[in-house]
């Protein structure tokens, strides 16, 4: 139960409602929204990271030279 209740966290997409009928919380979160949010921080993370490698290692560099 509290993995769930962690995972539901992570929902970027869940809708507020004004209407509470349990004491959980005041978000609608669904699976499909907490399947697309951790695609898009997965997505988000890997591209950082090689960007990043890229960064240290001086990799890529796009000038092939300098007048």
């Amino acid at each position: 139960m509290k993995y769930l209740m962690k995972a539901k966290s992570i929902d970027m997409f869940g809708q507020k409602i004004n209407l509470k009928f349990d004491k959980i919380g005041d978000t609608f979160n669904t699976p499909y929204g907490i399947i697309t949010s951790i695609l898009i921080f997965t997505i988000v993370g890997l591209f950082s990271g090689t960007r990043f490698f890229v960064l240290i290692k001086w990799l890529e560099s796009n000038v092939s030279s300098v007048n």
